[in-house]
């Protein structure tokens, strides 16, 4: 009895606080909201400045202001606005990767338990896609070519030949486009390597001269180098040709020139009989400093994927975008729904849709990466796995009432395995901070102030999830929330 009277106070207590704070009433906009229109994805960030005049009596000091999304940045005043005077708020937007509409909330924080709301909205242009007949083949995410092969025809020995090769380049970066010669005692030369901006053409001028002697078919091929990124040779088209005495052919095999080429390496690292020391040990001596980087990024995932009809989910362009240009290897709330992803039962993903979205993810990108690396999905799960169709639990001061070990661990069990039948395999809980000041706007997500009671507790979770052994087909890797000293 004790125990309920205790839990009670506490969400009593919490309830108190949340209502302690208010609209900001000195705080006067010169507006609340702004419609940036039509922007150009492309185009670079825009901004807005909103101008906010302190009416009250005594000095307004702006906390923070946040976005909620790291599509928004703010800047907020340095210093206190004293009353009477005038001071700004400047909001931006980032549009890269995010085409279609928006709207975004920025909470603005002031001392005294005192906030206000702003919303910037629009809609994102996609970037610009070429069209251009002339460039009918592509050679991987947004760059193509007017040639897949070139065939140079008779060329005698000792003479010259020349073609160009042009490009044009659909994704949202620069690339500066280099070649390399597999079979230099081909004779084939390339005058220089070329930059193609977004949205823009280029050319290189590909040479043949074969040596005297030399008679028959030549073939070889071109490696593209993509910033710096070497991808090793793969012919994905092969022409045999008819060869008279004294003729020379050359044929060009172009090749997918982006990180996010075909898988092209092999090693150790795909032997699963292997141990994993040896496997990881030579992965690593593989990758390059980008794709190290890369698999420590961890985007928004439910913008990753596109639901194009009755049972068919596909990845979404930002995906590809994001694979292309900056080789992420984990995505965050794949599946989540709740009014901040804009997910609902119409446009989110059910579970077996979820399952389809999970695979088609980790197609892409097994496929269209030069090691093959999967991702890791991780999802949110303090309480149940937030998503369309799953178990929803007390959260987490409900189920630290229970008081009950294996009660938790059942319920750990239960969301490791609705997780994983999805496609994820990690799961974002159990939440262990320590609530001591019941003003905190987040108790009801902890297990209460005892860290006798939320170790156990949490263990007990944790231990349901799975402990971290994915090889189990039900278990997932449990992250411990949030921070040292968050609620204290």
């Amino acid at each position: 009895m004790k125990k309920l009277i205790f839990v009670s106070a506490l969400l009593m207590l919490t309830w108190i606080a949340a209502c302690g704070q208010s609209l900001n009433r000195d705080a006067k906009f010169d507006s609340t909201s702004h419609d940036f229109g039509t922007i150009k994805e492309s185009g670079g960030k825009v901004s807005h400045r909103f101008e906010v005049k302190n009416s009250g009596k005594e000095p307004l000091v702006v906390l923070y202001a946040r976005g909620g999304c790291n599509c928004v940045s703010t800047e907020i005043p340095r210093q206190p606005v004293k009353p009477g005077e005038t001071a700004a708020i400047t909001v931006t937007f980032d549009p890269e990767n995010r085409p279609g509409h928006f709207s975004k909330e920025i909470n603005i924080v002031y001392d005294g338990k005192k906030f206000s709301k702003l919303r910037i909205s629009g809609t994102v242009q996609a970037a610009k896609k070429h069209s251009d007949s002339r460039y009918s083949n592509e050679i991987g995410h947004g760059i193509k070519t007017n040639h897949e092969t070139m065939d140079f025809g008779k060329v005698k020995a000792g003479t010259h030949k020349e073609m160009k090769l042009k490009f044009t380049n659909d994704c949202a970066v620069t690339v500066n486009l280099d070649f390399r010669i597999d079979d230099p005692a081909a004779g084939v030369s390339v005058d220089s390597g070329c930059i193609l901006r977004p949205d823009a053409d280029g050319s290189v001028t590909v040479s043949v001269c074969p040596s005297k002697g030399k008679d028959g078919k030549v073939t070889t091929s071109l490696t593209p180098i993509a910033n710096g990124y070497e991808l090793r040779t793969q012919t994905y088209y092969h022409h045999i040709h008819s060869v008279m005495t004294r003729l020379s052919v050359f044929i060009l095999s172009l090749l997918t020139i982006l990180p996010s080429a075909a898988r092209t390496e092999k090693g150790d690292y795909l032997n699963a009989k292997l141990p994993t020391e040896r496997r990881v040990a030579d992965l690593l001596s593989r990758m390059t400093t980008e794709e190290k980087v890369g698999q420590l990024l961890c985007p928004l995932g439910w913008e990753m994927y596109e639901i194009k009809g009755p049972g068919h989910v596909d990845v979404s362009d930002t995906l590809r975008h994001l694979i292309a240009q900056r080789r992420a290897g984990m995505l965050w709330a794949v599946y989540r729904a709740d009014p901040w992803t804009r997910k609902t039962l119409d446009n989110g993903l059910n579970p077996r849709l979820a399952a389809m979205a999970g695979n088609a993810l980790q197609k892409y990108v097994i496929e269209n990466t030069r090691l093959g690396i999967p991702l890791f999905i991780a999802e949110e799960a303090p309480h149940g796995h937030m998503a369309i169709g799953t178990t929803v639990f007390p959260t987490g001061i409900g189920m630290a009432a229970t008081w009950n070990r294996d009660l938790i661990r059942s319920v750990g069990e239960v969301i490791g395995k609705e997780v994983r039948s999805q496609g994820a395999h990690i799961s974002y809980g159990p939440v262990l901070d320590l609530s001591r000041d019941p003003r905190w706007s987040r108790v009801e997500e902890t297990m209460g102030e005892d860290p006798c009671l939320s170790g156990t507790l949490g263990a007990a979770m944790a231990a349901g999830l799975g402990a971290g052994d994915i090889s189990k087909p039900d278990a997932t890797i449990a992250t411990l929330k949030h921070f040292l000293a968050y609620a204290v």
